[in-house]
């Protein structure tokens, strides 16, 4: 990727019709609400790593990168941090660290510091480990425990009533396990990218999302999501972590992936996304646990720190007042802004207002900008895009990982053309003349129904009074899109895909002609708790009688048995030989209805081969359907069949 700034071309002023039949109305919060979305894991105990031995050299660079926001365990820094820089902390509670007792008596004292309470860190990986226990209870039954006591605690006093609980973060199938599990406020999970581009684990419907909300269980609520841990290591030798394996990336790639990670999360309605870590514990450059660090062992910056402090740089609008232990901000209405992006679906934005009445755009292209296979850098080429305007403003752009100076800037103009990179880029447009108005904004819409399939909801409302510009929806944090309201001034939006068997919350807001938002109006949506049930129905293989050394085919055939269909998505089937994986089925994708069978035969392998040259003997065949967990089921303790198979010796020709 080129260091050197890029080229941008303002075109001529275009004459639209009204707002133009292609640009829409779009929410744009706060950036300073962005900044404050923003987080970073510390370890302040870890005496023998840098944040004991160099405690004063990591608190100046915590300073330096403009972060707000901590995830760690109890620490007497945390308090020194909040007082001084507004640093607030969410707290991991773990008896296998402290007692209840000890932890309320902590957050009592300074409650002030404290953003969220958070329940065991990743449970099913840690008490296992170390055989933990509560009440007598390890895993799963004592982990749930702890959750009920902890949020009952935290609940029921009141210096601690403001504080929201978080979950606890379950890794892999664990929620499953947990289920249903609802005391807390939020759905804390970790969504590692394991080396691949920052959307990776939060794209909605997608299995990692799916596994956090499987903690509800059926028939509950889904809760806003907090991303406790996250981010990448700089390890390219080794790839094992505990839990799992995440392969790492450069340092170069990190300045590129960590701003875009923050600005693809809050797009995805994440509230606070903690970078795991702000420094390398040790310098090992085999071990990826030492690597996970936005600083380097010595507390040297590397890319992705530079370029996230640019970014709050340039977006922040608040300033931490230690007298007054405040933050202060200007405040300014709930916005939207109008505007149309054309350009590939690799290029992502975000949109956010200013205090001022300005907007800072987000543009990036959401591509690899590192092969983990190769472990290679990657330098895709910048993709040109057009941002259409409603009426001329000047715009000024700035590049986070080259620094936080202006790299252009142009007079007004409806229409720019930019050559976008894999890292962020700010479009900071200026405020248009009296664009903010005094007037209040536009009701709130009434008689919001909605209807709802286990994989979808569709919304209805009208417009209290003249009809607005536009509608915007959202879901759990997450902007969904825009409605255009018809000439009665009702509308309509459908949401899909969702998981069946639980409750989704919306909010409506209408846009007044100079983009303030009106009130929200807001309803749950239960969706139906009906689910495919996959099951493999038999198994064979040709030929019938194989001999030593014959290639063998595999087939099988899947079911399902459940109330409803399979979404449109690979029905994958595995193939096991003695509990090793030797091939699967990856060619079915079409929904399965209720009563429905496919027979599959496998078509590849880890070496790319679809049979198994046999050897002479007695095995076990086990064929497991959605091997992978990439569809919701109501049981997954029926995808395996098993069966025996004997080869005998090679027959003399």
């Amino acid at each position: 990727m080129s260091a050197t700034p890029l080229s941008f071309v303002l075109l001529a002023a275009m004459v639209l019709p009204a707002l133009g039949a292609d640009i829409t109305w779009e929410p744009a919060p706060r950036s300073d609400d962005f900044v404050d979305s923003i987080g970073v894991c510390t370890h302040w105990s870890y005496e023998n790593t840098p944040y004991g031995k160099t405690y004063a050299l990591v608190k100046k660079r915590l300073a330096e990168s403009g972060i707000r926001h901590i995830r760690d365990g109890l620490s007497v820094r945390e308090l020194e941090l909040w007082r001084e820089l507004g640093i607030r902390s969410t707290i991991v509670s773990d008896p296998r660290d402290h007692d209840l007792g000890t932890f309320m008596t902590a957050w009592k004292v300074s409650p002030g510091l404290l953003d969220m309470i958070e329940g065991a860190n990743e449970p099913n990986n840690f008490w296992l480990l170390f055989k933990s226990s509560y009440r007598g209870e390890g895993w799963p039954q004592g982990v749930r425990l702890w959750q009920d006591d902890l949020y009952k605690a935290v609940r029921a006093e009141p210096l601690l009533a403001r504080i929201p609980v978080a979950s606890t973060t379950p890794i892999l199938d664990g929620g499953i396990a947990l289920a249903p599990l609802t005391s807390f406020d939020d759905i804390a999970f970790h969504p590692y990218a394991g080396g691949e581009m920052p959307s990776t684990n939060i794209v909605w419907g997608d299995l990692c999302v799916r596994r956090a909300l499987a903690l509800l269980g059926s028939g509950n609520n889904a809760k806003q999501m907090v991303a406790t841990e996250s981010g990448y290591h700089n390890c390219l030798s080794d790839h094992r972590v505990p839990g799992g394996g995440q392969p790492g990336i450069s340092e170069k790639a990190g300045g590129c992936y960590f701003p875009r990670q923050f600005a693809e999360y809050w797009n995805a309605g994440i509230v606070r996304t903690f970078s795991y870590e702000l420094i390398d514990e040790s310098v090992n450059p085999n071990d990826p646990e030492a690597n996970f660090g936005l600083l380097r062992n010595d507390a040297s910056p590397k890319p992705g720190f530079s370029a996230v402090a640019n970014l709050i740089s340039l977006l922040s609008e608040s300033q931490w007042d230690p007298k007054s232990l405040h933050w202060i901000r200007t405040e300014a209405p709930d916005r939207a802004f109008p505007l149309a992006i054309e350009g590939p679906s690799n290029v992502h934005h975000t949109l956010l207002s200013r205090a001022d009445g300005g907007i800072n755009l987000l543009l990036w292209q959401e591509v690899r900008s590192f092969d983990i296979k190769t472990g290679k850098d990657l330098s895709p080429e910048p993709e040109h895009v057009t941002i259409r305007l409603a009426t001329p403003l000047a715009t000024t752009l700035y590049r986070p990982l080259m620094g936080i100076q202006p790299q252009n800037s142009w007079e007004a103009s409806k229409s720019i053309v930019v050559s976008v990179p894999d890292d962020v880029v700010i479009l900071r447009l200026a405020a248009s003349v009296g664009s903010e108005g005094t007037n209040m904004p536009a009701a709130a819409p009434v008689d919001l129904v909605a209807s709802t399939t286990p994989t979808s909801a569709t919304l209805q409302w009208r417009s209290n009074g003249p009809r607005p510009a536009a509608f915007v929806v959202s879901r759990m944090g997450r902007y969904l899109g825009t409605a255009v309201p018809m000439a009665n001034g009702s509308a309509t939006f459908t949401d899909t895909p969702l998981l069946p068997g639980i409750g989704f919350p919306y909010l409506v807001r209408a846009v007044d002609s100079r983009g303030l938002l009106s009130s929200p109006a807001e309803i749950i949506a239960c969706t139906p708790d009906h689910r495919p049930d996959l099951i493999v129905e038999s198994i064979s293989w040709d030929p019938l009688h194989p001999q030593a050394g014959d290639a063998v085919h595999f087939t099988g055939t899947i079911a399902n048995i459940g109330t409803a269909a399979t979404p449109d998505m690979t029905h994958g089937l595995t193939f096991l030989v003695n509990d090793k994986v030797i091939c699967w089925s990856d060619s079915s994708h079409e929904p399965l209805a209720p009563g429905e069978r496919h027979t599959l035969t496998a078509n590849t392998s880890p070496n790319g081969k679809a049979t198994w040259t046999c050897t002479e003997g007695t095995f076990v065949i086990k064929a497991i359907v959605d091997d992978v967990g990439r569809i919701e089921e109501s049981s997954k303790g029926n995808n395996t069949l098993s069966a025996t198979l004997t080869v005998v010796a090679k027959t003399a020709q």
